[in-house]
């Protein structure tokens, strides 16, 4: 027996990929956008809404614009800083003053961070500075508050991005510095090129698809940052004492699933955010597309 005289029999193995495909991926998409025009509550459709649920999120809605703004300082203070950092120190990495056993610690130690939860992280915070039974900051909390100028939340959230990112990304621009020729660093040193120059000129043309890549893993992970600020905050019912932890998953998250459950809204503000992510990742590659060519 051929696939020829059985014509069907590749559609026929594909259907349960695209059955599970359709039910688990695409019915909840097209629902979710169907959604977001509607006023839903959690039993039943209560009214056609249109455009307002967007337009009230935009305008009037300060919880949401507020997370935005949370969103935005994180990304300067936890998602840009652990790539300046990165460059330099996969470039460090990648020198001949490293031993190559030395090296390969160097590696596996970098990447404990991105594995470790940051549920876990934001527990392991709580446990440190704070004291349980007095209720009071430990000297640890006043230190970080100290290091990082901002408020409790904005510190906590920075630092852990910090962490978590850094030695991922060094690898990522590790792994794509030891790609590049070295011939091309050679004839830049004959010719008198400074390291900078150097950096500039060569490495960082030449890394920017692995920049590309990590950068936007950044934007994806810190604007759908909700396990850490929802631990932090203690659930859904810290949201309106402590708003600067807010961030636009988690708010997603407390209109659908918290006491107002009004998932029309919650689906609107979720197309919204995922607009807001396509826009910061497309100006992204236009960049990094212009900067290899």
């Amino acid at each position: 027996m051929s696939i020829k005289s059985k014509p069907y029999l590749p559609y026929m193995l594909l259907l349960p990929f695209l059955l599970l495909f359709g039910f688990f991926y695409l019915y909840p998409v097209i629902a979710s956008f169907v959604i977001s025009f509607l006023e839903y509550g959690p039993v039943r459709i209560k009214s056609v809404k249109g455009l307002n649920n967007y337009i009230s999120l935009l305008t009037r809605d300060f919880l949401f614009q507020g997370s935005l703004k949370n969103v935005s300082l994180l990304l300067l203070t936890g998602g840009i800083l652990p790539h300046l950092l990165a460059l330099p120190l996969a470039g460090f990495l990648t020198s001949k003053y490293i031993h190559e056993k030395t090296r390969s610690v160097f590696k596996a130690i970098l990447l404990i961070p991105y594995m470790i939860s940051g549920v876990g992280l934001v527990m392991l915070y709580w446990f440190s500075a704070y004291d349980i039974n007095a209720g009071t900051p430990t000297a640890f909390n006043r230190m970080i508050l100290n290091f990082i100028p901002l408020n409790e939340s904005y510190s906590v959230m920075t630092l852990l991005l910090n962490w978590k990112f850094l030695g991922w990304n060094i690898l990522l621009y590790y792994t794509g510095m030891i790609g590049i020729p070295k011939e091309y660093y050679e004839s830049a040193y004959i010719e008198g090129v400074n390291a900078f120059q150097r950096l500039r000129k060569i490495t960082i043309p030449l890394l920017s698809p692995i920049i590309f890549f990590a950068v936007s893993l950044t934007i994806l992970y810190s604007l759908q940052l909700f396990d850490e600020p929802f631990v932090f905050n203690g659930g859904y019912q810290g949201v309106m004492h402590n708003r600067d932890a807010l961030t636009p998953a988690y708010y997603i998250m407390y209109i659908a699933f918290g006491p107002m459950s009004i998932f029309g809204k919650a689906s609107a503000a979720t197309w919204i955010l995922l607009l807001i992510i396509l826009s910061a990742v497309g100006l992204l590659r236009m960049i990094s597309r212009k900067q290899e060519l």
